[in-house]
């Protein structure tokens, strides 16, 4: 299966707490082999390496058949290779090779819901801080991330709260790299769809508040009218500061496509479709602001 394959490549991925340059170790199956014929202290160690294995290799009998009396070990869980990949695909320096590994396992069809926060976690620490997707050195590797959590998505492994989050995700990984190209078609095309986005933005409203944790302390007996009530209330205002923190997050995504697209003004060919995009968001926000303060400031900043 595709899935056992992209946990074998794990064999060969560093621990997160070593500091040592790839290079330095040789993790190839030849010499795995080579060190696990040397001793049988060789082969408990090969077996404990930090690095997450496939299977435990059985010995054979003179005959050739595999000795009953060795129980395989279990190939580590889905659930258990996305935790170590979310952990090194928050090093930049191993962010390559974490990503690729990722991209397999969410396209090898055998994830599923439960597997959906340990995915989302792998996503998020790749996008901590988002300004990492636009490095041009891994450009490449966060569309291939990202194009398996998309159909990751698809087939219902996220859950809708991630979904949308993952949507804020793609407006880096996506929308904002489109600033980068050479074709001035496709700039043009990018800006207006950045146009477009910044017009579907609701008016900026205030941070709502978040739930007052000490009306709990007036909490009545669990069942009753009173806890109802405040179970409710504690849900309506978690729901409302989840779907303004969406909607911010997203306009920071937009305020960057714009400072993107504004940074390739040096370009002759891209300045009249960076002035045309700034003129289009400019008398959006003079209609209705869409951005916070911070966000318009920003804005002003890429206009001027």
């Amino acid at each position: 299966a595709r899935a056992r394959r992209a946990m074998g490549l794990f064999d060969d991925l560093p621990s997160a707490k070593r500091d040592a340059p790839e290079s330095a170790r040789d993790d190839s199956p030849a010499a795995k082999r080579a060190a696990a014929a040397a001793t049988d202290a060789d082969r408990a160690d090969a077996r404990s390496s930090d690095a997450t294995t496939d299977l435990i290799a059985e010995p054979t009998r003179t005959d050739g058949a595999k000795d009953p009396s060795v129980v395989a070990k279990a190939a580590p869980s889905h659930a258990e290779a996305l935790e170590r990949l979310a952990s090194h695909i928050a090093n930049p320096a191993k962010f390559k090779r974490a990503s690729a590994l990722a991209a397999e396992l969410m396209r090898s069809g055998e994830l599923e819901r439960r597997h959906g926060k340990c995915v989302f976690a792998v996503l998020a620490n790749a996008m901590a801080p988002p300004a990492r997707a636009l490095d041009p050195r891994t450009r490449f590797e966060y569309r291939e991330l990202f194009s398996a959590a998309k159909a990751c998505a698809a087939e219902g492994v996220l859950n809708a709260k991630h979904k949308k989050k993952l949507e804020v995700f793609l407006l880096y990984v996506e929308t904002a790299n489109r600033a980068f190209t050479d074709d001035a078609f496709e700039f043009a095309r990018f800006a207006k769809d950045v146009a477009a986005r910044v017009k579907e933005l609701p008016p900026y409203e205030p941070k709502p508040k978040a739930f007052d944790e000490t009306e709990t302390e007036t909490e009545t007996e669990t069942g009753t009218e009173a806890h109802v009530a405040l179970v409710m209330r504690r849900a309506e205002c978690n729901a409302s500061l989840d779907e303004w923190e969406n909607a911010d997050a997203t306009r920071d995504a937009l305020i960057v496509a714009v400072e993107s697209a504004r940074s390739r003004y040096g370009q002759r060919w891209a300045q009249s479709t960076v002035d045309v995009l700034m003129d289009k968001v400019d008398a959006l926000e003079r209609e209705s602001a869409r951005f916070g303060p911070e966000q318009s400031e920003r804005f002003r900043a890429a206009r001027d």
